[in-house]
Parts: C-alpha cells; structure tokens; sequence
C-alpha cells in the first residue's frame, strides 16, 4: 500500500480546517517565518515537532501526528505572530509505528554565489514522500526544484521576505528539496520523508490459521491393517494361553 495524499492546505493565519481521511492517517504542518516559533494542534491534539531551524529573521519547522482525528478538523497555530505562513499535508497509507524518517535542515546566509535555499534530505526510499519548508531574507524570485508540488509561496511583504513549502516523491536514497532564486541572504530550510505503510495489519483477532491434522479411523471388527505370522516361541514366551492346531489358532 502506497501513500496516497490528501487535499493539502495553507494560511498565514492562526487556525484553519483540514480534512484527513482513509486509513493509516499522518499529518504533516510545515511552517516558517521570520522568527516567530509556535506550535500546532489538531482537533485539539498537539502535533510533534520534527525540526526547528533558524537563521537571522528567518525560520523553518516541522511538524506532524500519527493517526489524526477523521474528517475535517480545525487545524490552530498557538503562538504564532508577525508574518508567517503554515501548510498542512494530509495523507493516508502512512507508516503508523514511526511515521516519518530523521529530518535534515540547513541555515546560513551572506550571500552565498550559488542562491540556493535548498536541504539533501537522506535516508529516503523509493516510496517515501518527502516534504520541505524555507524561507530566505530578501526579495527575488522563486523556482522550485523539478518535481516538487508547491503547497505555499509566499514573496514580498516583509522579512522573511520568500517563503515556499513543497513536496515530492523520493529520490534513491536521498533527495534535494528547495529552490533556486535570483538574490538572498539569510536562509533556513528543512525536510523529512514521511514513511509509507507496510499495508499488513496484524493482530490476534485478525489472523486465522489452518492446521492440517491427520485423521485416524479405527473400524470395530475389521481384520488388523497389519498381520505377523504366530511362531512356537511366540507363543511359549508372550502369549500364552494360545493353542494352536495345524488347521487354526485359538485363544
């Protein structure tokens, strides 16, 4: 069983509604702004912290929670303040024991020439979903990197002045998440991969065994299945009480 991905959504506010279904449900919010560092809950359970990586003004986390409640359910930000922006990744299919793999980050700035807001994230498998947040301090351009699906861009407005989260199916065993732009300084940025179930369910009132037993017959009266001939010293020394004549033997 795959994953399969819900419907994704987004905000730059405090709270909004999103919708988990099917079976084998995990969560994923991935955040950033310019430094403010809140946390999440959903339907009033609190998700878990994955990352949390800062650089100056800018910052970038995630988060996420194994089996979330069903259906459509208020997803709140508690703490949250000055310019941020949030987006919610629901799936289902998901691995329900850990759920997500260890997370990469990556922060620095001062113009750097390759103008890269960008993390390898490793330790991914084939079927792994990998999801990434960053954000960087000046304004510019955003251009994802090939084969991530955009789940928020945000460009202008103040520090963090570009914010982008996105995801993608994973490469081989690591995968580069982010994207190019044309100017930046400060930067942060972070992703995880989120594990796929293994689709096998297994508990005791759920498994049936069927054991093969041998069945024995036994017919009163029918002639023994197996025969032995009657010998003199047979008779003499374990059977006796036995007579025996040349035509039959009596008991």
């Amino acid at each position: 069983m795959g994953l399969v991905i819900g419907t994704p959504a987004a905000s730059t506010g405090g709270s909004g509604l999103v919708t988990c279904d099917g079976d084998n449900r995990l969560l994923v919010v991935l955040f950033t702004s310019g430094g403010n560092s809140p946390s999440f809950t959903y339907d009033g359970d609190p998700l878990a912290q994955h990352f949390n990586i800062s650089a100056q003004v800018t910052r970038a986390k995630g988060f996420y929670i194994i089996n979330p409640a069903a259906g459509e359910n208020l997803l709140v930000c508690v703490g949250g303040s000055g310019k941020f922006g949030w987006s919610a990744i629901p799936f289902s299919g998901a691995d329900q024991d850990v759920g997500v793999r260890v997370a990469s980050t990556n922060n620095d700035g001062g113009g750097y020439p390759n103008k890269k807001v960008e993390v390898l994230v490793g330790t991914t498998l084939a079927d792994d979903i990998v999801v990434f947040s960053g954000c960087n301090s000046t304004a510019g351009i955003i251009n994802p990197y090939g084969g991530q699906t955009q789940t928020l861009a945000i460009r202008g407005g103040g520090e963090p002045y570009q914010q982008y989260h996105g995801y993608k199916t994973a490469v081989g065993d690591t995968t580069w998440m982010g994207y190019n732009m044309n100017v930046y300084e400060w930067r942060a940025c972070g992703g995880f991969a989120v594990i796929p179930s293994s689709g096998i369910e297994v508990g005791l009132d759920t498994v049936e065994l069927a054991l093969s037993v041998p069945s024995l017959s036994v017919v009163l009266g029918a002639p023994p299945a197996t025969s032995f001939p009657v010998t003199k010293d047979l008779i003499g020394s374990r059977i006796p009480n036995i007579k025996v004549s040349k035509d039959r033997t009596e008991i």
